[in-house]
């Protein structure tokens, strides 16, 4: 009998468990470890296990072994489509974490201790492929993303964070090099990628990453290309 599942279970549990093994063993490392074992690294943890498969909203209950294996099946395939590709699994947005800057597992991450610099400088300046603009939204462990208000969807390999603030607390430069646009509320659009951030030293990329892991941090940073741009920090 074909089991039952929720509307977007399987994407959200994917992008669930894959995160959450990763704030525990590094971005890299559990990219490399799940394909190595095919994903069956990622039931090695029972309390991450029992999280995502016997908590709400799946909630299989004792003796639903069939339907725990079906759920098995299909989220260690989601999360293997993404990883054979190198792609970051996203997970579901949210419209009441729009408002908010952060998702509701991100609510109590502390940011007081990532110090911005003093300022970047980017050459050339005014960029013309550089747009800044959108909002930052950060749903740790799941990927941080950016939210555009615009009638249509944005068309920038690159992009400058216009609004931390709501996320952070505070304006930090910070730069998306941008992997999709997906539509969102109306008039609004969700970019997702990878981050590129300043950082001081080594301890400060990682508190980075217990707040955006799908993030690179830098000092000097070139974007390469057609229309090349190098970011420098200062402190």
């Amino acid at each position: 009998m074909r089991q039952q599942f929720p509307d977007g279970f399987v994407e959200n549990a994917a992008a669930e468990l894959f995160w959450t093994f990763a704030s525990i063993h590094g971005v890299s490392n559990a990219f490399d470890n799940v394909k190595t074992s095919g994903g069956g690294c990622l039931f090695e943890d029972m309390d991450l296990v029992k999280k995502i498969f016997f908590d709400p909203p799946l909630s299989i209950q004792k003796g639903q072994d069939e339907k725990f294996v079906e759920a098995f099946r299909l989220v260690t395939a989601e999360i293997m489509k993404y990883v054979k590709r190198d792609e970051n699994i996203q997970g579901a947005f949210w419209e009441e974490d729009a408002s908010a800057g952060r998702s509701l597992s991100a609510w109590d991450i502390k940011t007081n201790n990532l110090t911005p610099p003093k300022s970047c400088s980017i050459d050339p300046s005014g960029h013309p492929s550089l747009l800044q603009t959108g909002t930052l939204l950060i749903r740790h462990p799941l990927p941080a993303v950016v939210l555009v208000l615009s009638k249509k969807a944005p068309n920038c390999p690159i992009i400058q964070v216009a609004n931390t603030k709501l996320a952070l607390g505070f304006d930090y430069p910070m730069f998306l090099q941008v992997d999709s646009v997906r539509p969102f509320l109306a008039g609004q659009f969700v970019l997702t990628g990878i981050f590129h951030i300043p950082v001081k030293n080594g301890q400060q990329g990682k508190s980075w990453d217990g707040v955006i892991q799908n993030s690179s941090h830098f000092m000097h940073l070139r974007f390469s290309g057609e229309n090349p741009i190098s970011i420098t920090a200062q402190w």
